[in-house]
């Protein structure tokens, strides 16, 4: 925009945005003009929006109660709508920015332009496209976290100066990467002879300096990386962290060459085993870093799911039959997910409960943030622990991750750990399932 709005009204549908993204949205939203009014909309008696407490305070935002009068009813919508129309008419307002994944505010959007207002939609890339494009413009939140984390942190091409190379190849795996013994060999030398390093740490910047420097002949673009940073983390040989002054890289623990393809086998159960859990209340919960989502999918014999009621995530926290809750929190830099789930009254149609992770990064691993999964398993009934471990994701290249099923037999269910690596993201894992993502 090259005009500066005056002031722009900022609605939250908490039932469809996630408090953890709320910061870099309003950074971007400052890009825009000055705010001048923040409200959220939810009914706040309900524990699956609690974890917004936090951020009403850190963000001054204004909690707007809306009871739900009949289950199953979006009274959250609806009282959003009409609080829009009325800021709309006081005329006081030259921007709106709708947070919300639900494409029901399509409408919204739409009789907003209508009065020459500008309008903003910020929401996750399942977001159907009429509401993108209802919208004068429409924000992905996983593009926004990348951007940031991209501008907080040091990113150093080996060539600066160099404009972008859009027509690069594609970029080499993890497994290619490893066969370039030279490549590694400069790397580890330039970490292992750095005065500078901290404890074995060694700045980004500086390795591609040093790198760019003494070894022209070294170039990103063979291997289709633009970022010197994302080529370090797709090798899977560094540990890399980030810090206020950049990110850093550590060579990893007895993860020489030729025992890094092996290592990173012995990560996965190959064998997994197997328990019976009863047809009973179950919770399960899944600790995360705050850029990945916990997503649930019910799935039918011929694995899709019967519709959208069988995805139970942030956008969707409650199964139409009642049988599956979910409830997120953020606690410090870790996000909490807890489906409460009721085997006993899965429909009989469901063979299988999928458990799944989807980072807003370029990968679940890239986060510096991320440590293991911590998974927990309980029986709500008799209150004692089914399954209690932990899942590293260092390794993983992927967006996506099945960390585990619950497949029924016979009166009972069966947890099978998965640890499957799935290249796509959210939406690719929809379409999978088949979840409808179509304008209608």
């Amino acid at each position: 925009m090259s005009a500066q709005l005056k002031n722009i009204a900022i609605l939250i549908d908490a039932d469809n945005a996630s408090a953890k993204n709320i910061g870099h949205i309003l950074q971007e939203i400052e890009k825009l003009g000055h705010i001048t009014c923040k409200k959220i909309y939810g009914d706040w008696g309900n524990t699956h929006i609690q974890s917004w407490q936090e951020a009403l305070l850190k963000y001054a935002i204004d909690p707007m109660q809306q009871f739900a009068y009949v289950k199953g009813k979006n009274a959250t919508d609806i009282g959003m709508v009409i609080e829009a129309m009325d800021l709309l008419y006081s005329n006081n307002y030259d921007g709106f920015c709708l947070i919300s994944s639900d494409s029901d505010f399509t409408s919204l959007a739409l009789r907003i332009r209508k009065n020459h207002v500008k309008v903003f939609g910020f929401g996750k890339r399942n977001t159907v496209s009429a509401f993108s494009r209802a919208c004068d413009k429409f924000f992905y939140v996983e593009d926004l976290l990348v951007d940031q984390n991209n501008s907080n942190s040091t990113q150093t091409t080996l060539s600066p100066k160099r404009a972008p190379n859009n027509n690069s190849s594609k970029q080499w795996t993890t497994k290619q990467l490893q066969t370039q013994t030279h490549l590694i060999n400069l790397l580890n030398k330039i970490i292992k002879e750095n005065i500078n390093a901290h404890n074995g740490w060694s700045n980004l910047s500086y390795i591609a300096s040093e790198l760019s420097k003494n070894h022209n002949d070294i170039k990103l673009d063979k291997y289709g990386y633009d970022k010197f940073s994302n080529l370090m983390i797709a090798l899977r040989l560094y540990d890399i962290r980030k810090q206020s002054n950049g990110m850093w890289a550590k060579i990893k623990i007895q993860k020489a060459l030729t025992a890094a393809t092996t290592a990173n086998k012995k990560t996965i159960n190959t064998k997994p085993t197997s328990n019976l859990f009863p047809a009973a209340p179950i919770l399960v919960k899944i600790s995360t870093a705050p850029t990945i989502d916990a997503v649930l999918f019910r799935v039918t014999p011929t694995a899709k799911v019967r519709g959208d009621e069988d995805m139970i995530f942030y956008g969707q926290t409650h199964s139409e039959d009642g049988s599956i809750e979910l409830n997120q929190q953020l606690e410090s830099n870790t996000s909490v997910s807890e489906f409460s789930c009721d085997l006993n009254h899965q429909p009989t149609s469901i063979e299988q409960l999928n458990f799944v992770l989807s980072s807003e990064l370029g990968s679940l691993a890239i986060d510096p943030q991320q440590t293991s999964i911590e998974l927990n398993i309980t029986d709500e009934q008799q209150n004692t622990l089914l399954f209690s471990g932990k899942f590293d994701v260092q390794n993983k290249s992927g967006k996506s991750l099945i960390l585990f099923t619950l497949n029924r037999t016979g009166n009972q269910w069966q947890f099978v750990p998965k640890h499957q690596n799935i290249d796509g993201d959210l939406r690719y894992l929809c379409e999978k399932y088949g979840v409808e993502l179509s304008d209608n």
